[in-house]
Order: C-alpha cells, then sequence, then structure tokens
C-alpha cells in the first residue's frame, strides 16, 4: 500500500473511485448525452425550419412577380389590335370574305371551310376559296386580304388564265388559314 501525502489508497478507495467513475459515465450516457443529441437534433430542426420559411418567403415573392407579369402580359394581350375570334364566328367570317371578294369583282365559286386545329396559343382553319376574275382585282384582293383580314394567312394559291389574253379571267385556287382563338381561351 502506498500513501500519497498522507492519505492511503486502500482496494475499498479503489472499488469506489471505479463505481464513481461506472455510474458517472452511466449517467452522462444515459442522461446527459441524450439531452445533448435532443439539442442538437432541435438546433438542426431550428435551421431547417428558418431555412425552409425563407424558401417559402421567397417563392411567395416568385409568385407575385409572376402574377404581375401575367396581369401585365393579359393587359398587353387585351390593349392589341388583333384579337382571334373564336371559331363560332365561322359564318361571320366566311361572309365577310365572300364579300370583299364579290366587292372586287371576284367570282366565288367554292368555299370550303375545315375542322379547326387547335395549338397551345392558336387554332387554326384551314379554309379553300376558288373561283374566278381579272388578274388585277386578284391582286387587290389580296392585298385587302392582308389589309382587312390580320387574323388570315396565305398558304398557297394558284393562278391559271391565258398568257395571250390579258383581259380574260384567270381562275384562281387559294389555301387560306384562319387563325382562331384557343379552345380553352381564358375570357
Amino acid at each position: 500500500m502506498s500513501t500519497l501525502k498522507g492519505w492511503k489508497f486502500t482496494r475499498v478507495d479503489a472499488v469506489g473511485l471505479t463505481a464513481a467513475l461506472v455510474l458517472g459515465g452511466a449517467f452522462y450516457w444515459l442522461a446527459v448525452q441524450p439531452i445533448v443529441d435532443l439539442r442538437q437534433c432541435q438546433a438542426a430542426q431550428q435551421s431547417r425550419l428558418q431555412s425552409q420559411r425563407q424558401d417559402r418567403k421567397d417563392l411567395a415573392a416568385q409568385e407575385q412577380e409572376i402574377r404581375s407579369s401575367l396581369a401585365h402580359t393579359r393587359t398587353e394581350l387585351k390593349a392589341c389590335p388583333l384579337q382571334l375570334e373564336a371559331f363560332a364566328a365561322l359564318n361571320a367570317k366566311i361572309q365577310k370574305l365572300v364579300g370583299m371578294a364579290t366587292g372586287n369583282e371576284l367570282k366565288v365559286d367554292q368555299i370550303l371551310p375545315a375542322e379547326p386545329a387547335y395549338g397551345r396559343d392558336f387554332g387554326t382553319v384551314p379554309v379553300r376559296l376558288a373561283g374566278s376574275g381579272g388578274y388585277r382585282t386578284w391582286t387587290l384582293f389580296l392585298h385587302q386580304l392582308s389589309q382587312q383580314f390580320p387574323d388570315m394567312a396565305v398558304n398557297s394559291f394558284e393562278l391559271t388564265g391565258k398568257p395571250d389574253a390579258p383581259n380574260s379571267p384567270v381562275e384562281f385556287r387559294v389555301n387560306l388559314e384562319w387563325h382562331i382563338a384557343p379552345a380553352n381561351a381564358v375570357k
């Protein structure tokens, strides 16, 4: 047995010290460490929560910016001079087209609209127009078509006539595309 400055270290002391260390370690691992782990977990969750709140604020700001941009775009679209009509206006459109052709001294023999084909932003209705008239009145009709019907495009046309008789009527066939409002147009 050894002495340390007047204190005797005995076997009982060694057992007691070991028991204290074991109990202290057990207390730390069973009571203190779970509390430390819980606090670290809470801190990590608080950090994630703050991050998610900031993400939500950022997304809300982006949403507001997108909504504002959409409202601005809708306002610009309403102010646009070219407003696409619905397919239901087909008969009125054909009546105006035939009226313009006959007003230019063209004889309309055939007008055949087809079923509309819809895309994401607009629909297209193919319209075949056939008839006869003078070459000059035909060119005047094409010019007026682009002026009075900006929602129509000439896809193709064919003219047949007698080149040796300049005043003889020409026969024409023209394939038009009428651009219409999309089927799910926002009112």
